[in-house]
């Protein structure tokens, strides 16, 4: 029995002879005292890394971030002047977005139709989409004794000369709101940002060249109410929000929108509220209020009424940061070759 505990008590002071040398190991040894930290980084980056492997894997499985909506060609829930369009108007305006996609400005209809057909079918390609602002907003045709309309010549402005830099130019400056509207909550956040956007960047200008088309807004940065228009709705509909251009007379003749929200449609005017007290005096108005001073004319009678009352007039702040300073869009209008 004392045998036994005498190996007990032995075996017990070579554990504690054998602890206490290596500590002195380790406290006269630097390069030993080094591994150790070393050790411990790489386990301390290690449990780093798994707790970010972890985060980026949580990450991923969260909603990604928004983008625009990728809109039918032809959706007339989007493009409303199409769905006026007889089934062989239709097809001519098909066939001329496609060949002027091309840059060619020459059109030969492949179906029969009058030169009054190819007419309308030309002016509601023009209303329906301002993303083409390469295009004037004159057009001719040539026809046959039987008034068969043989060919449909629409007309280029000076952007169709330098048509890469420019769509480079226009691209760069919507995709800088629409990257800012994305991050809105609704489609009413997202309305009012471009909005405000689009009046913080374009001044009203009536000798502003290239007036007519979404260009003058959003890179010549000087517009009138057509370019305003055209501008408002072609971000509108880059977000799914359908949106569209209006022609009238308001102190002359005019053009502005119409949106939908929530399945309510709503007058938008971005030149009178360009000038107006507020900045909202006619945004999101019901018919009630616009036709006090608005009159829709020609092919824009035939749009939805506006009767929306859920987003009428509302005049939260939106604040909206300087998106363009480090965007190289040039003040002074389109330079062809250099800006």
């Amino acid at each position: 029995m004392k045998r036994i505990r005498r190996l007990i008590r032995q075996a017990v002071m070579m554990v504690i002879i054998c602890t206490a040398a290596l500590f002195a190991v380790f406290a006269m040894s630097p390069q030993t005292g080094k591994v150790i930290i070393e050790l411990a980084g790489l386990l301390t980056k290690k449990t780093e890394n798994t707790a970010v492997s972890e985060t980026a894997e949580a990450a991923g499985q969260e909603e990604k971030p928004s983008e625009p909506v990728q809109v039918d060609e032809f959706d007339e829930l989007y493009y409303p002047y199409y769905g006026l369009l007889s089934d062989e108007q239709k097809l001519v305006y098909q066939q001329a977005y496609r060949e002027l996609l091309l840059m060619d400005a020459e059109i030969e209809p492949e179906v029969t139709v009058s030169e009054e057909e190819v007419s309308e079918a030309a002016m509601a390609l023009l209303y329906d989409h301002p993303e083409l602002f390469w295009l004037d907003t004159a057009f001719s045709y040539q026809y046959t004794e039987d008034h068969v309309c043989t060919k449909l010549i629409m007309e280029f402005n000076n952007t169709a000369e330098h048509i890469e830099e420019a769509k480079k130019l226009f691209d760069q400056s919507a995709d800088a709101i629409i990257k800012e509207a994305l991050s809105c909550s609704g489609d009413y956040e997202k309305e009012k940002y471009v909005h405000d956007a689009l009046l913080d960047l374009a001044g009203y200008d009536t000798e502003a060249s290239l007036n007519q088309s979404a260009f003058s807004a959003l890179v010549s940065r000087t517009t009138v109410c057509a370019g305003y228009a055209r501008a408002f709705q072609y971000l509108m509909t880059r977000l799914g929000i359908p949106c569209y251009y209006v022609t009238g007379y308001a102190e002359g003749e005019h053009a502005w929108n119409t949106v939908m929200l929530d399945g309510e449609f709503y007058n938008v005017d971005l030149t009178w509220d360009e000038g107006s007290l507020t900045g909202y005096d006619y945004f999101n108005v019901p018919d009630s209020r616009f036709l006090e001073t608005h009159q829709r004319t020609g092919r824009s009678l035939k749009l939805p009424a506006c009767n929306g009352t859920a987003y009428a007039s509302l005049q939260d702040s939106i604040r909206i940061p300087d998106i363009f300073r480090n965007h190289d869009i040039p003040e002074d209008g389109f330079k062809p070759g250099g800006h």
